[in-house]
């Protein structure tokens, strides 16, 4: 008869992973332009760079998620914001009425817009 796994016992221990950031990867990609499209089975986010005077967005790197991970990448960037306005202020919202990261419509909630 096999011996019981004491892992087994602690079904919710979370696993620990070593993560790799390859050099290239490191570097990151500079967006001031967001844009979230949503099907059922996946969210896309689209991020860009918006520069002064010229008209073409240009999408430089694109994100597809699981809506499981999209919801957990929510939360962990609500608990980063929190944690940056706790450490150095308010993040104060220009008074637009879209937010100049969104460069396109949402085609998810249209009452999201």
């Amino acid at each position: 008869m096999d011996k019981p796994n004491p892992d087994d016992q602690r079904p919710n221990k979370p696993r620990r992973m070593r993560v790799e950031l390859p050099e290239d990867v490191a570097k990151g990609v500079y967006s001031n332009a967001a844009h979230i499209s949503v099907t059922p089975a996946e969210f896309i986010l689209d991020f860009a760079r918006a520069l002064p005077g010229v008209k073409k967005i240009q999408v430089h790197s694109r994100m597809i998620l699981p809506p499981l991970a999209a919801k957990a990448l929510a939360k962990r960037l609500e608990q980063a914001v929190a944690g940056y306005e706790k450490k150095f202020g308010e993040i104060k919202h220009p008074g637009r009425d879209r937010p100049p990261f969104d460069f396109g419509s949402f085609d998810g909630d249209p009452s999201a817009n």
